[in-house]
Order: structure tokens, then sequence, then C-alpha cells
């Protein structure tokens, strides 16, 4: 198994006054060959849907998962 990041992990970034936000992390074994190019921009992380990039990418049903929970904090 090779490993090989093409995005940096980008930290939470709530916007101040809109309260607790959760941010869920899911594992999946990713199919060789699979190249996934995510975005780094807040803006366009909104209203992301796991679900549908999975099936996108043929990843089938995650192998673990995580969250937390952040708010705004200046």
């Amino acid at each position: 198994m090779s490993r090989r990041e093409t995005n940096s992990y980008m930290g939470p970034a709530p916007p101040q006054g809109t309260g607790l936000h959760r941010y869920t992390f899911l594992v999946y074994a990713q199919k060789e060959g699979t190249v996934v190019n995510g975005t780094q921009k807040p803006a366009e992380r909104a209203n992301f849907h796991i679900r549908e990039f999975a099936k996108e990418i043929n990843a089938g049903s995650p192998l673990a998962g995580n969250f937390f929970n952040a708010q705004y904090d200046g």
C-alpha cells in the first residue's frame, strides 16, 4: 500500500456568530489509481455531500470515522 497526500489538512473555520459546528472525518479504502483532489476553500466545503462523493469514486462504506464540535473563538 502506498500513501500520497493530495491535499493538506485544513482545520475548522466556523464563521463568527454561527454557533457550534460538527466536523466529521470518515476513512474509506481507496482503490488504486483513484486520485481525489479536494478543495482548500471553506466556501466550497459547505454543503459537501459525502454519500454522493463516495458513490462517484466507488468508495463503498466508510471503514472508520470520528467527529468533533467547534465554534468561532476569534
